[in-house]
């Protein structure tokens, strides 16, 4: 009895491989087949499909039995070809509106993209994409390599709406007094035309007088707020 075993095989998407069994037999018939892909998985089908976790070389075998007992192993290395396990680039919480940019790692050289979103289709093709959000969103990414394989990836992006900031103080004083104008909403504060960056500032307004803070939360966002205080003259 002669047997031989060998085998063809074929790349294709996300790590599997399809198997052709091209085993030969003379004097008997094939009993059973046993493959070893050499990453801890088996099987006995004739043409097995198997799912590897990497894209390397394994050197797989395969044991083909006759009835009357004969065997033969033949082992080959088999390359599993490049595929993707694509990661987009983390990014931290942002502000309304505020310009932000994605980044897709992994892809074959030569893959071509397409970002989207739920609510809109093709909004970039390409490796980055470069936007804007008004709102927290879930963005997608499809990435096609040279082979016609499609792997994607999505990433949930924090939009933070402004503080609202806000001003309280008297808004009619008589000439000549001080006051205290405290300002809201926010982190941190720079009062517009001082050099004061606290909560509250105190002043002593001559003329009618628009006061103005810019607030900003602990994400960065800004808001601003503004006081009018109008001056009354002192009574003779």
């Amino acid at each position: 009895v002669d047997v031989v075993s060998n085998f063809g095989y074929t790349n294709k998407c996300f790590g599997e491989v399809v198997f052709e069994n091209i085993s030969t037999i003379n004097g008997d018939e094939i009993d059973s087949y046993s493959w070893d892909f050499s990453d801890g998985g088996y099987s006995t089908e004739e043409n097995p499909v198997h799912v590897f976790d990497s894209p390397k070389d394994y050197n797989v075998s395969l044991t083909t039995v006759s009835k009357k007992g004969c065997s033969h192993t033949v082992t080959k290395q088999v390359s599993v070809r490049y595929f993707p396990k694509l990661v987009i680039s983390e990014l931290d919480p942002i502000c309304k509106d505020k310009t932000f940019t994605l980044d897709v790692e992994g892809a074959e050289d030569g893959s071509s993209f397409r970002w989207y979103t739920d609510a809109e289709d093709n909004i970039s093709t390409n490796s980055h994409l470069t936007t804007s959000a008004s709102e927290t969103t879930l963005y997608y990414v499809e990435a096609t390599d040279l082979h016609g394989c499609v792997y994607n990836a999505q990433k949930t992006v924090v939009v933070k709406t402004p503080p609202v900031v806000s001003i309280d103080g008297p808004e009619q004083v008589c000439s000549g007094s001080t006051v205290i104008l405290s300002a809201s909403g926010a982190n941190n504060f720079k009062w517009i035309g001082t050099e004061e960056t606290g909560s509250n500032i105190v002043v002593t307004p001559a003329t009618e007088q628009t006061y103005k803070v810019i607030g900003t939360d602990n994400f960065g966002c800004i808001a601003e707020a503004e006081h009018t205080v109008k001056v009354h003259p002192r009574p003779e």
